[in-house]
This record gives C-alpha cells, sequence and structure tokens, in this order.
C-alpha cells in the first residue's frame, strides 16, 4: 500500500506541476497581448490606433524585460481590482526610453536605413530624445488629451 501512495503522490505531483507551469505559460503570453493591454488602457488604445504604429504590439514599446514588466503588472492589477489605484487617475512613467525607438528604426545599421540615420546624425546630438521632435508617433495625443481633461472632471 505504501507504494502506491508513493506512486499516486509521484502522479499528481507531475499533473500539478505539468498544470502551474501551463497555466503559467498562458499568463505570461496573455498578459503580453494588446487584448490584455486594453483591459484598463482604453483611450490609450484608441490613440494608438490611429497613430502612425497600429500594427506594433503594445509591449514592443513599453515594457523593459519580462520579469520586471510582470512584476509591476501584477501589483497594478492587484491595487486596481481593489480600489487602490483608479486607472483613469494612474499616471504613467514620464520617461520613454528612445532604445525602443533605435531598436527598429536605426538597428542594425544597413544600407536602406543609412540615410535616416545621417539626417538624424545632427539632431541627435542636440535633443532630449525622439519624442522631442515626434511626439505623435506612438499615440494621438490629442485623443490622450480627452481621457486627461475627462479624469481631470472625476477629481
Amino acid at each position: 500500500m505504501a507504494k502506491f501512495d508513493k506512486k499516486k503522490l509521484w502522479i499528481i505531483g507531475i499533473i500539478a506541476a505539468v498544470v502551474i507551469i501551463g497555466g503559467s505559460v498562458g499568463a505570461i503570453k496573455y498578459t503580453s497581448t494588446n487584448a490584455f493591454c486594453v483591459l484598463c488602457h482604453t483611450y490609450e488604445e484608441n490613440s494608438w490606433m490611429v497613430g502612425q504604429h497600429p500594427e506594433v504590439n503594445c509591449i514592443t514599446c513599453h515594457t523593459k524585460g519580462l520579469i520586471m514588466d510582470k512584476t509591476v503588472g501584477i501589483k497594478k492589477v492587484f491595487l486596481t481590482a481593489t480600489g487602490m489605484v483608479d486607472p483613469w487617475h494612474d499616471k504613467l512613467p514620464v520617461k520613454f526610453k528612445e532604445e525602443k525607438c533605435i531598436a527598429c528604426h536605426f538597428e542594425p545599421a544597413t544600407d536602406e536605413n543609412k540615410d535616416l540615420i545621417d539626417r538624424h546624425a545632427k539632431y541627435t546630438e542636440n535633443v532630449e530624445g525622439c519624442l522631442t521632435c515626434h511626439g505623435n508617433v506612438g499615440h494621438v495625443q490629442e485623443i490622450l488629451n480627452e481621457k486627461y481633461e475627462y479624469s481631470k472632471q472625476q477629481q
């Protein structure tokens, strides 16, 4: 009987591990989709869809790394679900990482984008970043402003 119990425990353990790992992989994949992001960021979706990069996924520009983002994301979901954070009044980070722009537009340096790199060389030395000149690229600011005007009225 003891052998059977040990075998049964192993089988239960393996099944539990498969369920936990499979569920985790599924959760990571789903929380990396645009469909998940727009559950809370509705105005951001509206402004992004009419912007210049509607084919680019949210996580392409707005993430730092899988572990860090999932940790921060879990915290945000918890705070929102418990009412500690109101998504309408939650401020997104002001600093945008230009490395995300550069990764698509300048790397790797090829003959195709050499002209683009050359044209921007003098500007990149004198401005803070890509958004200094290209502020409306990811999201159309006027649409985002509607969100912030609405949220100010709700305070």
